[in-house]
């Protein structure tokens, strides 16, 4: 599903809702429920099957391509599928052309590392490292060249439909080519949803309502500029008839059969859902209860146990403090010259009660300078911060295979976050259907085959990578 809308419209702030990513809104009102889960309990024990990938790329800056993929992989796999996650980084990188920047520093807006458009292949690949059942992308595309986004948007159709996922995508300025890779499309104007169902009628839908589409505008344009004032046309002897605000979009849409066809579709799945007594809900949580280590409670949102986390989270600091040399012999010294300059003032201090005020403050500045000296460290060194799921290593838990994940969403009234910014996503049902498929090997094992599957259709490899794709297609088969 394409969610488009004018920046500021609240498509960001549908995909946070849609993804349980709701921690920085004030009040949430609807229900969301997943294939009869609901979101409540998916955030409890099935927090890694939803994930959200933001559109800005937050990275640890000092960390390289392959150490950042590295850390995201060790909190995914057991022990005994980690020589295939090291070939699934592998075929990653080969993928999406990142192979040689992995020993490359990812870098930031301070710290000079791979280019923009590299650190955004690091981004998705991250993402895709989780194999989540459903994925919310926010803008992905940006930074992107056209040819690579129109590859990206191939790969996550082939993704969508080989691996039955649910994908939503919000994309500005999108071509016509990404736009007919798209089933279902929702508009959002104001926090108020003003259309939502088939991509391929949304078109003919505004231009029955008197909108005109000027020649060569891509259909996603159109559908954008139908919610801006500015840029929006309409159709001659049409001016008067055609609804404007969003609240008249809304209701025009309300009144619509794209409406009422949605809401058959939820009513039908809602007794789908009953008369199967949730069997699709209940395979797929033993499929995510198979996935983990024996030493990970079936209920836990993590895959590997607590101790391998904490190995992983030493390995990455390790890696953090090679990466920046400088700065430790910087503090080292710094350290000694306080350290000389302490004790010659302080030698020979009394070993009496009259020396009690003088170790008090020795041992003050001894405890307090190193945090001083922290807080004037480079913005990149002192401030430690990291994707969403990657940053605190729980969130990363959740090995999944090729499950069904049916999507049965109704999000109602307002949604608002701290910064009381309002959002009205009155009724909006979105309906996505996927069955189980049956598993013949390891996750990680299925995962390099779609993504094989994934490059036949894309053809991002080149003559080189070739027999080295085919290789492992035999090994895995």
């Amino acid at each position: 599903m394409m969610v488009l809308g004018k920046p500021g419209s609240g498509c960001s702030t549908f995909l946070r809702a849609i993804t349980n990513q709701r921690g920085g809104f004030a009040d949430v009102q609807g229900t969301v429920h997943y294939g009869g889960i609901p979101s409540d309990a998916a955030l409890k024990h099935y927090r890694a099957e939803i994930v959200y990938s933001e559109e800005d790329d937050v990275h640890f800056p000092l960390l390289t391509v392959s150490q950042t993929l590295c850390f995201a992989l060790l909190n995914k796999v057991r022990r005994r599928e980690l020589p295939l996650a090291r070939e699934v980084m592998a075929v990653m990188g080969r993928v999406f052309g990142i192979s040689k920047v992995f020993d490359t520093i990812v870098g930031n807006g301070f710290i000079r590392g791979v280019s923009g458009g590299e650190r955004k292949r690091v981004s998705i690949v991250e993402t895709l490292a989780t194999a989540a059942s459903v994925t919310a992308w926010d803008n992905s595309t940006r930074g992107l060249d056209a040819s690579t986004a129109v590859e990206y948007v191939k790969s996550l159709r082939i993704i969508t439909d080989t691996m039955k996922r649910t994908t939503f995508v919000t994309l500005y300025q999108a071509g016509e080519g990404i736009y007919n890779l798209m089933d279902k499309v929702l508009l959002i104007d104001e926090g108020r949803m003003i259309y939502c169902g088939p991509a391929n009628v949304a078109k003919a839908y505004f231009i029955d309502l008197g909108f005109e589409c000027p020649p060569r505008q891509t259909t996603a344009d159109f559908l954008t500029a139908v919610t801006d004032p500015v840029e929006r046309r309409f159709r001659p002897g049409w001016e008067k008839r055609t609804p404007r605000t969003a609240e008249e979009l809304e209701r025009a849409f309300k009144a619509s059969n794209l409406y009422t066809d949605i809401l058959d579709e939820v009513t039908a799945f809602e007794k789908e859902l009953q008369e199967s007594a949730l069997a699709d809900a209940r395979t797929f949580k033993d499929t995510v209860a198979n996935q983990k280590s024996k030493t990970v409670s079936g209920s836990s949102n993590y895959t590997v146990s607590f101790v391998r986390q904490v190995l992983a989270c030493t390995r990455r600091e390790w890696w953090l403090l090679r990466g920046n040399l400088t700065a430790i012999y910087t503090k080292t010294m710094i350290n000694l010259g306080v350290a000389f300059v302490l004790g010659s003032l302080f030698y020979n201090t009394p070993d009496t009660s009259l020396g009690m005020y003088s170790r008090g403050g020795v041992l003050t500045i001894s405890l307090l300078f190193n945090s001083w000296l922290q807080l004037v460290s480079h913005p990149s060194d002192s401030l430690i911060l990291g994707r969403t799921f990657c940053c605190s290593t729980r969130t990363c838990g959740g090995c999944s295979t090729q499950r069904s994940c049916v999507l049965s969403s109704i999000c109602g009234s307002h949604c608002k976050d701290v910064a009381r910014y309002s959002t009205h996503i009155s009724a909006s049902h979105c309906l996505f259907s996927h069955r189980l498929l049956p598993r013949t090997t390891e996750s990680y094992g299925w995962t390099i085959l779609h993504l094989l599957h994934l490059c036949l259709h894309v053809r991002l490899f080149d003559d080189s990578t070739f027999p080295y794709v085919c290789s492992m297609a035999r090994h895995l088969r």
